[in-house]
């Protein structure tokens, strides 16, 4: 209160306070008030070439700098599948789920097939069909054989496809004798299916 009436004029008979009273400044203060009004025209001027430059700038790297490619999918075989234990009867047709990415397929092992079958297109959507059965080598290799057969000719998939995804319904010893295929020799499903019936050593 003290403050606001030292900034305020008297008031006089002569010339009553109305709504067009201002408070009065110095000299000193005024001059203040201009240096603080040329500080911050300055600094609004900085900040709109900052501005200007910045878009010069977002434009520059959005044309030396094209967005990269969006990332290639990993295909998929995702499946869910019935184990076959044999002699426990408590255990048989217990229902496993196991998605495996193709690139792990391969990468478990080297892959038997030519490059014709190795650049087989799989879908990022290929899933074995469901009621495949994980073959061990203890039971008939021709069952199995059929059923792979059938349920993927079923869905359509290529000769490609069957060769590439086979090796996902194999394990035990069925998978040992996958592993020790020759590298580069299989161009067909034709030709794994016959070595597959072929008495697994």
């Amino acid at each position: 209160m003290h403050l606001r009436s030292h900034l305020l004029p008297r008031p006089s008979a002569s010339s009553p306070l109305d709504d067009r009273a201002y408070p009065t400044t110095n000299t000193s203060q005024a001059q203040d008030l201009e240096g603080l009004h040329r500080e911050i025209y300055g600094m609004a001027e900085q900040m709109r070439i900052m501005n200007k430059n910045n878009v010069v700038l977002i434009q520059h790297l959005a044309a030396n700098n094209p967005p990269p490619p969006p990332p290639t999918p990993v295909p998929e075989i995702q499946r869910s599948c019935c184990l076959h234990h044999s002699g426990d009867d408590s255990q048989n047709n217990r229902s496993m789920s196991a998605p495996v990415t193709m690139d792990a397929l391969i990468k478990q092992t080297d892959p038997p097939f030519t490059k014709r079958v190795i650049r087989t297109w799989v879908s990022s959507r290929f899933k074995l069909p469901t009621q495949l059965k994980i073959y061990e080598g203890k039971t008939d290799p021709m069952d199995h054989l059929d059923s792979y057969k059938s349920l993927m000719a079923i869905q359509g998939y290529s000769d490609g496809v069957m060769c590439k995804a086979f090796s996902a319904t194999l394990k035990g010893s069925a998978r040992s004798w996958y592993k020790k295929l020759s590298l580069g020799t299989i161009d067909s499903f034709d030709e794994l299916s016959k070595l597959f019936v072929a008495p697994i050593s």
